[in-house]
């Protein structure tokens, strides 16, 4: 048996207890370390340092060998970054930089992709350091930030910023600004003064602008709060709120959680790394300000953006966005989406418990582990398939320890084995624990119709392709849902509906709706429809009119053909694709 095939066995029988996040994280880092193509092999990861033609996005240097070492670092896989990080410190220019040196006169878009590149390596030199302890990983770290902070004046500059803050997309000035969160942790770890400058002078510049690409943008904002932890000046912290209020309020935030790539008017498609930015953002301002509207902000966008933005390979990457739904233009995006999905999970994870001091409290509905007063749970969350999460104590103290789990907005009443205590938005227990008992959580995933669209507990339900081929007959964008047929199926997190198909409204069809989620269960690339008609159509008032007109007895001939003519008119499209 070859090491990969064992390899997948191991993988297989860890997951076969766990949860549903850790199925995914799992193929995540399956795929990262053995799938393809491509394989991120050493020579492939480090293409980007020397730089080597070949592979796409060589001049971004530092950003592939950098994702990759702050993903691995967050998966826990210290002997991957122990073979990489060495080569990568032999590959450092004496003046800190990697690659090609920056252009020697006013700034071009290389400089704008190699400093994007140098921002996400210092972050993965980071992240590697205090993963493994290594020394040199953190002295390099250092010294690509005094590479940083020398050339700061160029590019804290109001001409450079005018440039390049419109229409540059993956050059723009976001490329810059991202380099805060870099800094922020560098002064964070090192506690120098010049690291803390420059980030403070970086964090005046970030701004959202029009068709700016997102994900550089939710970096530097996620920067923000790294130099609000780092320097203790809440005003940083501030800002990222409001950048993230701002961002809610508007139309750059989907139904499902789903940030475009490009911000409006620029939307087409999504970006799993913006995705991936949009839920740790969303879960780290909760955990420093405990406000309700981030919490569910990061709910929504793991149960829908995140998870359906997921391949069936493990890979993250780009989904075409329909005005009712996906479309067919996928791509993975190995270059940057794959590892920023991956490094995604731990930050998921960690969000599932939180301690106020006094409780453990579990509050979002995935699979985690917490600790609090000397009592620590673990959770395994089956929430599309049967709304349970199970616990299991790991260890516990000798008296009484509190825990409360969160009732979400989107469930009934919460059932479980144990007596619980009566709170508002929650269940609580306050009881002696046993170290390897047991227990299950029930949730009452609750149904909302909004504008067209179907929330059943925090998943957006939509028609697949896949599951119902027939549904996506031209013409589909005319099919109305028969709400009032809507009715349980055979998992919790789906529903059975029948609708009039716009082609022949004469003949009612059903189908399941599931979550969007489920498109990681693949195939990939074909049509997800969330958004439905809800108004009835000429037509099918027509084709009702002439059955009722025709019940229990046979039309003329004439009439008949009459009929079948002005339904032929209704329904034929009015443009063929």
């Amino acid at each position: 048996m070859t090491a990969r095939a064992v390899a997948a066995l191991l993988l297989c029988a860890a997951a076969a207890g766990a949860g549903e996040l850790t199925r995914r994280s799992d193929r995540s880092l399956e795929r990262v370390q053995q799938g393809g193509p491509p394989r991120y092999d050493l020579d492939f990861l480090l293409a980007d340092l020397i730089p080597q033609p070949g592979r796409r996005f060589t001049e971004f240097s530092g950003d592939l060998s950098g994702r990759y070492l702050d993903a691995l670092a967050a998966a826990g896989a210290p002997e991957s970054l122990r073979l990489l990080v060495p080569r990568v410190l032999a590959l450092q220019r004496p003046d800190g930089g990697f690659a090609n040196p920056l252009s020697g006169g006013g700034v071009v878009d290389d400089d704008m992709a190699r400093v994007w590149g140098h921002g996400r390596l210092l972050v993965g030199l980071l992240a590697a350091a205090e993963s493994t302890g290594d020394e040199r990983a953190l002295a390099a770290a250092r010294r690509l930030g005094d590479f940083l902070t020398d050339v700061a004046p160029r590019f804290n500059d109001d001409r450079v910023e005018a440039e390049f803050g419109q229409g540059k997309l993956a050059h723009g000035y976001i490329c810059w600004t991202q380099n805060l969160e870099g800094l922020a942790r560098l002064y964070g770890a090192t506690g120098e003064a010049r690291y803390l400058e420059a980030a403070r002078a970086m964090a005046q510049r970030v701004e959202r602008r029009p068709g700016q690409h997102s994900h550089g943008y939710l970096t530097s904002v996620r920067g923000l709060l790294a130099l609000a932890q780092a320097s203790g000046e809440e005003a940083y912290r501030t800002k990222a709120e409001e950048a993230w209020d701002a961002l809610a309020a508007s139309e750059n935030v989907l139904p499902t959680g789903t940030i475009p790539e490009y911000f409006a008017p620029g939307i087409g498609r999504d970006e799993g790394c913006s995705d991936a930015d949009w839920v740790r953002l969303s879960l780290s301002l909760y955990r420093r300000t405990g406000r309700e509207r981030y919490l569910e902000a990061a709910e929504t966008a793991v149960f829908n953006a995140f998870f359906l933005n997921q391949f069936s390979s493990g890979d993250f990457g780009h989904v075409e966005l329909a005005h009712d739904g996906l479309g067919y233009g996928v791509a993975r995006a190995w270059w940057c989406c794959t590892l920023h999905g991956l490094r995604a999970f731990s930050a998921i994870r960690e969000g599932a418990f939180q301690s106020d001091g006094a409780a453990l409290r579990y509050v979002l509905p995935v699979d985690g582990e917490g600790s609090a007063e000397g009592l620590t749970l673990r959770a395994d969350a089956e929430l599309a398939q049967q709304a349970t999460v199970r616990f299991e104590v790991v260890a516990a103290p000798e008296g009484r320890a509190r825990l409360e789990i969160r009732q979400p907005a989107w469930s009934g009443p919460l059932e479980t084995d144990f007596p619980t205590e009566p709170r508002d938005g929650a269940v609580a227990f306050d009881r002696v624990w046993r170290v390897g008992e047991a227990f299950t959580i029930r949730y009452a995933p609750l149904e909302r119709r909004e504008g067209g669209m179907l929330f059943l507990g925090p998943w957006l339900l939509a028609a697949s392709e896949a599951a119902a081929p027939a549904f996506f007959d031209e013409p589909h964008e005319g099919n109305r849902l028969l709400w009032e047929t809507l009715a349980p199926a055979d998992r919790p997190s789906r529903r059975r509906v029948d609708y009039i198909p716009a082609g022949y409204p004469e003949q009612v069809q059903s189908l399941t709706l599931r979550p969007l989620a489920e498109r990681f269960e693949g195939p990939d690339g074909l049509r997800w429809q969330w958004k439905f008609r809800e108004q009835e159509s000429r037509a099918e008032r027509t084709a009702k009119r002439l059955v009722e007109q025709s019940r229990g007895r046979l039309l003329p001939f004439g009439v008949g053909l009459a009929a079948g003519a002005l339904l032929m008119g209704l329904l034929w499209p009015r443009r063929q694709r």
